[in-house]
């Protein structure tokens, strides 16, 4: 699901590129400043977006995201200038037709109808790692 790694010792390096992935659940949309990192990579009208400096940025490509076997994110936005990779938990939630449950220590990604677990994770100082991380 995630791969955020290893320990961030506040929140500045979350923003820093620090951790591969984060669950944001004030964003709209998927976004990453990596453009390596996607695949089917389209060219798309300009898509404003506000960086958390209060920066307006724009978006002018979209691609999708193989995070594991199970977990495929669609409509993620290149932010050039954007230097870590978010995830919408409301594109999430809305893409996979799933739950998600975040508790003081885990966080659990589930499909809505039959329960099936998608993905689970471990909350480690400011990042969620997957049993993959571990």
């Amino acid at each position: 699901m995630l791969s955020l790694i290893e320990t961030p010792k506040d929140n500045r390096e979350h923003l820093s590129g620090k951790c591969d992935w984060l669950l944001d659940s004030g964003v709209s949309y998927h976004t990453t400043g990596n453009l390596s990192l996607l695949s089917h990579i389209r060219e798309i009208d300009v898509v404003p977006v506000g960086m958390p400096n209060g920066i307006i940025t724009d978006a002018n490509k979209r691609g999708s995201v193989r995070l594991n076997d199970k977990l495929m994110l669609h409509d993620v936005l290149f932010v050039p200038s954007l230097n870590c990779n978010l995830i919408s938990i409301a594109q999430l939630i809305e893409n996979l037709y799933c739950t998600v449950t975040l508790t003081r220590k885990s966080c659990v990604i589930q499909d809505l109808t039959t329960k099936v677990l998608i993905e689970s994770g471990e909350h480690r100082r400011g990042c969620i790692s997957t049993k993959e991380d571990r």
